[in-house]
């Protein structure tokens, strides 16, 4: 008798050698070191946001990716997934990002087996600096807080007073671009200017520089006249609620002691005169010479023990004894550029000039743009003699049709520029109510740069 022949799975078998063999070069690979081939992108700006990062490996060969891969970010696990074609997609998140440089990926297959490294760079804006806050203190002043402003900051920068480093706050990437640094009262102990840099540690790099300014706990004037038909009226403030005490010295053209005679009681003939004001107070003083003769200029200066006191000068004009003019300033800034305004006019008379004193103890040079109304030069840069070198404690009155003849019917402005600190108002003479000119004294425009 026959028996039915048995039908065996054909197909069940060959499934099973399928799923044996896969999972036996399964084996194999996870026993092979991994290599990865190229990342996609290979590189982000600092500071962006987390992105899903493409590693590509080989593909039915030696050093192929397996279910089980695991990418690393610097050396630090990353969430991966695999693919089957043998690529893997890595979470890198924003964190990752925060600081510019270059980080090693790699990829590690089961049994501990660590492929090649690959550099990502995080690229880095340019390190600089846009803004520092305060960019002044006074003199003598105790510690305090810069706010540095810009961009390419990370955790590897601090901030440098004249090259050295200063405690500079946790670098906070939720704000890149700022930076607090704690300035020393040591840093300010003397008036002058200081470099402010960004240095990154990280690469060796620092920015560019800004200046901080010291200022001294001065006022300064740069032109009072005394003599002739002039005179000088100080008016000196208290400002704050507490006394505050100084002394308000005169210096010549020449740069040496001006004696005046000031309506002290009772009235005192001296180039230095001590300064008392009480709180919310005010202190007068007019200024006269003491000998008849022609008019002198020269230019003064006020210091306080506790820089409360500010003021006004006055100069006045009469003419046979009756008031002709009367015209104020504020005190001026130390300043490497001046801009006056000028409008001249030499048919009525009206002509524009400067005074300008140099308060250092050092030689200054100072040279003369002129401008059209429409911004353009006019002419060649003048460096006028006495203004190449301005000695110290000296004092300079010009006017523009002094150096050129021309001027005496310009309309523009002069730009004053020196490399050094000085300071200075403009000077406009016009025709007074006698036979006399009146000459007024305004304030510059302090701080606009010719390219």
């Amino acid at each position: 008798m026959n028996r039915p022949k048995l039908h065996r799975p054909i197909f069940g078998k060959i499934l099973l050698l399928v799923l044996v063999g896969f999972g036996l070069l399964q084996g194999i690979a996870s026993a092979q070191t991994p290599v990865i081939l190229q990342l996609y992108p290979d590189s982000k700006p600092v500071g962006s946001a987390g992105f899903t990062l493409t590693i590509f490996g080989p593909v039915g060969s030696a050093g192929t990716f397996v279910a089980s891969s695991v990418a690393r970010w610097n050396g630090s696990d990353r969430t991966t997934v695999f693919f089957t074609n043998g690529n893997l997609q890595v979470t890198i998140p924003a964190s990752d990002l925060a600081v510019a440089g270059t980080y090693p990926v790699t990829v590690k297959n089961p049994g501990g087996l660590t492929s090649n490294a690959v550099n990502f760079t995080v690229v880095g804006l340019p390190l600089q600096i846009t803004g520092i806050n305060p960019s002044s203190a006074l003199m003598g002043g105790p510690d305090f807080t810069i706010t540095v402003s810009g961009q390419g900051f990370n955790a590897n920068c601090a901030v440098r007073w004249n090259g050295s480093p200063r405690t500079t706050a946790a670098y906070d990437p939720g704000t890149p671009g700022i930076l607090t640094v704690q300035i020393l009262a040591a840093d300010i102990a003397t008036a002058g200017t200081a470099s402010v840099t960004v240095h990154d540690a990280g690469i060796d790099t620092t920015s560019n520089a800004l200046t901080f300014t010291v200022r001294e706990p001065t006022l300064y004037f740069p032109q009072f006249a005394v003599g002739g038909n002039f005179t000088t009226i100080f008016t000196i403030i208290n400002t704050g609620s507490d006394s505050d005490s100084g002394w308000l010295t005169l210096t010549d053209q020449a740069g040496n002691a001006f004696f005046v005679t000031a309506s002290t009681v009772p009235p005192t003939t001296d180039f230095m005169f001590q300064i008392a004001v009480p709180a919310r107070g005010v202190k007068i003083l007019t200024l006269t010479s003491p000998t008849p003769g022609p008019v002198k200029a020269g230019w003064a200066r006020i210091t306080s023990a506790k820089n409360l006191l500010t003021g006004v000068a006055t100069f006045t004009t009469t003419t046979q004894g009756v008031l002709n003019s009367a015209a104020g300033v504020l005190p001026a800034q130390l300043t490497h550029s001046a801009t006056i305004p000028v409008d001249n006019a030499a048919n009525v008379g009206r002509a524009t000039g400067f005074a300008v004193a140099n308060p250092g103890n050092s030689n200054i040079n100072i040279s003369i743009v002129v401008l059209d109304e429409s911004g353009f030069q006019v002419g060649d840069t003048i460096s006028p003699p006495e203004l190449n070198p301005l000695g110290p404690h000296k004092q300079v009155a010009r006017y523009l049709h002094q150096y050129r003849s021309q001027a005496e019917t310009f309309k523009g402005s002069m730009i004053l520029l020196s490399g050094d600190s000085f300071v200075s108002v403009a000077l406009s003479t016009s025709p007074g109510l006698g036979p006399d000119s009146v000459m007024s004294v305004i304030p510059v425009i302090i701080g606009i740069i010719v390219q």
